[in-house]
């Protein structure tokens, strides 16, 4: 299991955080909102994921109760659960604020970081 240690707070948002905080599981949030997927067809539309790191993300958010796995012949297919649905729809406006945000929090990356480029 993933999450092994009890929570070290009370506060609800922590306690989220340390279910779905990392980019991987916000990723696969994001993806499932759009429709079931197979592990497979995960893997190619998140190129950038290793099998083995989108297998550990996948468990994680099954054991939080986000996605639920269904065998289905030879393949097992992932979707969002109720909770993992109503956790997607608040990513919206999270996403909405990136896109609108995203050109001045690489500018003031570069800004501090000039080596680097953010784009």
């Amino acid at each position: 299991m993933l999450f092994q240690k009890p929570p070290s707070t009370h506060c609800p948002v922590e306690r989220c955080l340390d279910l779905v905080g990392n980019k991987w599981q916000l990723c696969l949030v994001w993806t499932l909102r759009t429709r079931p997927f197979s592990f497979g067809e995960l893997t190619r539309h998140i190129p950038d994921i290793s099998r083995k790191v989108l297998s550990t993300q996948l468990k994680a958010l099954t054991d939080a109760g986000f996605v639920s796995r269904q065998p289905n012949g030879q393949q097992v297919i992932y979707r969002l659960t109720d909770q993992g649905e109503s956790f997607a729809h608040s990513l919206s406006s999270v996403a909405a604020w990136a896109e609108a945000h995203h050109q001045q929090v690489n500018d003031a990356l570069n800004q501090k970081y000039p080596r680097a480029s953010f784009s």
